[in-house]
């Protein structure tokens, strides 16, 4: 029996998608636009269509028409396909039905805790996860759409078992490979799992009958497309839109009393340094102090706390709460609290079994497991979606997480954060930090995985989020983490109180139901041309008002100012070549340059009270932050650029630089000139290198009224004050990077204290106010 080729085009655009979609490898758009474009042309050309449609649909015209239906409709799952897929992994009870069949043919095969298929083979036992992933449940679904779309309700249900005979050839296959010894990544291969449905093409069957007659005069084709492109509006506007709540008085307790883990107590200081220092939760208790009345407990909270409190934290607890203290907290939060639950990968020190007995009135629970990407050369990065990104999520371009374990959330809740690419493997308590290869076993899920997610609970809300170590003092300065923490307990300092407006959504939904019903019963007669159409006025009109109604959800909320002054350091890329790891200081693959990097000396910033950020506008970062720190310049300034520079130093602002001889194209000379500072390339003396012995180092001199210190560790800072601000230039940049100063989690050395010591006495001199004395050096 010979596929046809409307078939192959079905199955070609069915799986195009998993080339761009993201869930499980990194979107390849130039393997994508090939595929769907050939797809297209299979339903176009197709030539059994001839002679069966409309005569005003043309030749071509059917096989166009379904092409833009079937490509509208798969556009418009990919809002839904991420909520389903992270929900859908284990297929129950499969592992169990699988061994048994396994068994009666002689194979053996049984069923582990997991519910795991176990198959014996030569080279010993293999366990195999059953799971949705495996049987290319996106892949299913995009295929029934397709097919629904070519053939209507008639074939559906045919064509749906043949879908599902395919697919579960396809476990098989699978199954058999996995047992052998064959990497699991092709289980997701997009190329594999389209390759893998062609069975399909020999089983589906697409009615085809005589077309109805139609009168085109009888279909009012504006409306058709206008009450579907209504519908489709309404449930955007739906969709998008996340009610603010009413806001309390921002009163936050943070309960420490239950955790031996990240520590808010020990000071973010230059007088500690280690890895107890960086472990903690320091900067984070000092980020939601400067916004929000906190309180720490070292008591499991009482009736008195709850009262006093708008927003309870538990974090990273290390022993239990009792029933009494849990049925307190659920009351707290249905009567109008919010509840921020924070835990971690791996059930570490027992923190998910104690939060899991907090979560459960919820429905919500910390899985006992550790996620790591399946691409192994990547990290793990959140980007919010463009559709219709959660308010909570506003501002957040990316956020990197380091290790996540994976949340369990009932469908209702409002699914924060999705990670995508990963695998999830569960504890294994028999290594010491409780993880496993951190490489995916074909025992293990992968995919889609709820990694932070917020629910209504009565009037109250709670929030879960599954990897505390994005919170700790080495990691709290990195993309996402201030805006993030603020941004959640906004939300939670907000209740439920039932107001009409609330109710405007779900007026919204009833008339897009009303609206799509009375569409379908003009599209029953309408062309398929009209059909498509109509689809995609529905589609568009969906994405953007989904869009535009998340923004306006977004803009009801808000960010709280600080309650206290504080400074802002920007460390500016525009001219110079600062360079920090992308996702996380601690994941840093480049050991080797690390002179380059500057991790430690931008978290140690901290340590002298001011909030490091990085900027890429330089003229911006000027107009918006106390301080600007310029690593390494390598570019010319602009015009503008110098003039901005010489405008935010009289007005009182501080700018640093540091350079090294290691910067072969330092422009640091163009940009201090202005202030009298003039940085060079010299030879100088080498103590004990010998008489006459030279060395190359960056020196520099200036005009009237320069300060020059000698920092511990070799380096010089000199200084010029302009205006009401002030400039100083640190000649050694390579003494503050990662390679000088031991790494992030270093417990310095002597030689490094006096390193770490440089930094403070450099950030003190640009920070100390203005000393009027001119004409001499500062020693």
């Amino acid at each position: 029996m010979r596929a046809r080729l409307d078939l192959t085009g079905l199955l070609l655009l069915a799986g195009a998608w998993g080339f761009l979609d993201g869930f499980f490898v990194a979107p390849r758009p130039g393997f994508f636009w090939p595929i769907l474009i050939a797809g297209i042309a299979c339903l176009v050309l197709d030539r059994r269509a001839a002679g069966k449609v409309p005569a005003d649909e043309g030749r071509y015209g059917s096989g166009a028409a379904r092409a833009l239906m079937i490509t509208g409709l798969h556009l418009g799952m990919q809002a839904a396909l991420p909520r389903l897929l992270a929900h859908l992994h284990r297929i129950e009870g499969a592992g169990g039905a699988a061994a048994a069949l396994l068994g009666l043919a002689g194979i053996p095969s049984g069923v582990d805790a997991e519910g795991n298929l176990l198959v014996g083979t030569a080279a010993g036992t293999t366990g195999i996860a059953l799971t949705w992933e495996l049987a290319g449940l996106p892949m299913i679904l995009r295929l029934l759409a397709a097919v629904w779309v070519a053939g209507g309700w008639r074939g559906l249900p045919r064509n749906a078992t043949a879908i599902a005979a395919a697919a579960g050839l396809r476990v098989l296959v699978l199954v058999a490979a996995l047992a052998g010894g064959a990497r699991v990544s092709l289980a997701y291969e997009p190329a594999v799992t389209l390759l893998s449905f062609v069975p399909a093409l020999f089983l589906i069957r697409i009615p085809r009958g005589p077309a109805e007659p139609l009168a085109a005069s009888a279909i009012p084709r504006a409306a058709t497309v206008v009450l579907v492109g209504a519908a489709g509006l309404c449930a955007g506007l739906f969709a998008g839109w996340r009610d603010p709540g009413t806001a309390g008085e921002g009163r936050v307790l943070i309960d420490e009393s239950r955790s031996d883990w990240e520590w808010t107590a020990p000071p973010f200081d230059h007088a500690r340094y280690g890895r107890r220092s960086l472990y903690s939760y320091s900067l984070w208790r000092a980020w939601i102090e400067l916004h929000y009345p906190t309180r720490v407990l070292d008591s499991p909270p009482s009736d008195k706390d709850l009262g006093g409190a708008d927003v309870l934290i538990i974090k990273t607890p290390t022993s239990p709460y009792d029933a009494g203290t849990i049925a307190r907290i659920e009351r707290f939060v249905r009567e109008g609290g919010g509840l921020y639950l924070i835990g971690d990968h791996t059930n570490l020190y027992g923190m998910s079994t104690v939060l899991n007995a907090v979560a459960a009135p919820y429905g919500l629970a910390f899985e006992h497991d550790d996620t790591f990407p399946l691409d192994h050369e990547g990290y793990d990065i959140f980007e919010p979606e463009w559709l219709a990104p959660h308010p909570v999520l506003r501002g957040v371009e990316s956020y990197p997480f380091e290790t996540s374990c994976t949340s369990r959330v009932p469908w209702t809740a409002e699914h924060l954060m999705v990670g995508r690419r990963l695998g999830a493997e569960m504890v294994d308590y028999g290594h010491v930090n409780f993880f496993g290869d951190i490489k995916l076993e074909a025992s293990e899920r992968f995919g889609l995985f709820v990694q932070a997610a917020l629910l209504r609970h009565g009037r109250g809300r709670v929030a879960v989020f599954s990897d505390s170590t994005n919170f700790s003092s080495f990691s709290m300065l990195w993309p996402g983490r201030r805006r993030l923490t603020l941004n959640i307990l906004d939300w939670l300092n907000r209740d439920e109180r039932r107001e009409s407006h609330r109710f405007v959504p779900f007026g919204l939904l009833a008339v897009s139901i009303a609206a799509a019903s009375a569409g379908a019963r003009l599209l029953a007669r309408a062309s398929l041309l009209l059909r498509a159409a109509s689809l995609w006025a529905g589609v568009i009109a969906f994405a953007l008002s989904a869009h535009a109604s998340s923004a306006a959800s977004a803009r009801a909320m808000g960010t709280p100012p600080p309650r206290a002054a504080w400074r802002s350091a920007a460390f500016d890329v525009s001219l110079g070549e600062l360079a920090l790891e992308k996702a996380s200081p601690i994941l840093s693959r480049d050991a080797g340059g690390s002179w380059r990097r500057f991790n430690a000396f931008f978290i140690n910033a901290a340590r002298s009270n001011i909030w490091p950020v990085v900027t890429q506008d330089l003229v911006a970062a000027l107009g918006s932050h106390h301080i600007v720190i310029l690593v390494n310049p390598s570019r010319r300034p602009s015009v503008a650029q110098v003039e901005a520079l010489g405008a935010f130093v009289r007005g009182g602002g501080r700018l640093l630089v540091i350079d090294t001889i290691l910067n072969a194209r330092s422009t640091a000379a163009e940009i201090l000139a202005p202030f009298g500072l003039a940085p060079a390339l010299d030879l100088v003396p080498v103590a004990d290198g010998g008489a006459g012995a030279m060395a190359p180092a960056m020196r520099a001199s200036g005009a009237e009224g320069v300060g020059r210190r000698l920092t511990p560790g070799g380096g010089t800072a000199l200084w010029r004050d302009a205006g009401g601000g002030r400039v100083v230039f640190f000649s050694d940049s390579a003494l503050f990077s990662d390679w000088s100063f031991g790494g992030v989690y270093t417990t310095p050395t002597r030689g490094q204290e006096e390193i770490y010591q440089a930094q403070e006495e450099v950030i003190r001199i640009l920070l100390e106010p203005r000393v009027e004395e001119k004409g001499h050096d500062r020693d």
